[in-house]
């Protein structure tokens, strides 16, 4: 689920905006402010059972969620990131 990668990377303000043309939804955008992922992360986070050092608190274990909440009711996710001290980077 977004709203969890949003509070594992320690978000403090999540904002969810459904982009809608006529009568159907076209985007969902999932914005924070949390520590952002740079190429590496990124990489990880993309690939299905992708294995990150998971904190004991932390709401995701097991590389899954972001894809299985997003592809079944998407035709693609695309996740733009950056770190305090890094460029922006993506990947869809």
């Amino acid at each position: 689920m977004p709203g969890s990668n949003s509070v594992d990377a320690g978000a403090r303000n999540v904002v969810v905006s459904f982009l809608r043309d006529e009568n159907r939804l076209v985007s969902l955008l999932v914005i924070d402010d949390g520590c952002g992922m740079n190429d590496d992360s990124l990489d990880t986070s993309m690939t299905v059972g992708g294995r990150e050092g998971y904190s004991e608190t932390a709401l995701g274990h097991f590389g899954a969620g972001l894809k299985a909440a997003s592809l079944p009711h998407a035709d693609s996710l695309t996740v733009i990131s950056r770190t305090k001290r890094g460029p922006s980077t993506g990947r869809r």
